[in-house]
């Protein structure tokens, strides 16, 4: 995969990560609570697949780093 695919697919993903935030935002304001999980399990999904996609390893998180 070349490094313009994987951008694409890294903004493609960040797309569907926000619909899925604003279908969690939309399932809290109406009480479904089985919906609201969905929804953000599916953006953290989306978010783990970014990861993936542009070959970052969690281990190596700058974040987690710090953190240690």
């Amino acid at each position: 995969m070349t490094d313009a695919e994987r951008i694409a697919e890294a903004s493609r993903l960040l797309v569907e990560i926000t619909l899925a935030l604003d279908c969690a935002e939309v399932a809290l304001a109406q009480g479904h609570v089985a919906m609201r999980e969905a929804a953000l399990l599916a953006a953290m999904g989306a978010a783990e697949a970014v990861g993936r996609v542009l070959g970052g390893r969690l281990e190596n998180n700058a974040c987690n780093r710090a953190a240690s």
